[in-house]
């Protein structure tokens, strides 16, 4: 079963910020297949930026701010993410979608034509509709 695990303190230190040798020792395990959600108070903090360590990362505010804003935050997170409920209360699963593998390798074989012809509109129409629970939140550029 995967399993998908939010941390926070990616400051990369062992105190107060211990985020990052947690994760490390979690991917470590040959028992668990984990996917790991990084929850960032700060958008500089080093554990979101490297790599091998979050799969994904949000910025969550500061406690400090209050429980509503946080608890708004991890609403939305747990929005994004699609979880699931377990039988632990505490304790939730993504959720995933079934692809029709012949489907996928059509789409892969486009995807590779509009690498090859430079098409960046179709390639992120074809990557967008692959993943549609993705929003871009800033216009791709091609490379000059």
């Amino acid at each position: 079963m995967k399993l998908t695990i939010a941390v926070s303190g990616l400051n990369n230190i062992d105190s107060p910020g211990p985020g990052v040798p947690v994760i490390r020792a979690i991917r470590e395990s040959k028992d668990l297949d984990v996917r790991i959600i990084g929850l960032a108070y700060e958008n500089l903090e080093p554990g979101a930026y490297m790599p091998n360590v979050a799969d994904k990362t949000y910025k969550v505010p500061y406690p400090s701010e209050g429980s509503d804003a946080l608890l708004a935050r991890i609403r939305y997170i747990h929005e994004q993410e699609k979880l699931e409920p377990t039988q632990h209360e505490k304790i939730l699963l993504a959720r995933h979608r079934q692809v029709d593998w012949d489907e996928l390798t059509k789409v892969l074989d486009e995807i590779e034509a509009a690498c090859a012809a430079f098409d960046t509109p179709r390639l992120l129409e074809l990557l967008t509709g692959l993943v549609p629970e993705n929003r871009i939140e800033r216009p791709v550029s091609a490379a000059s």
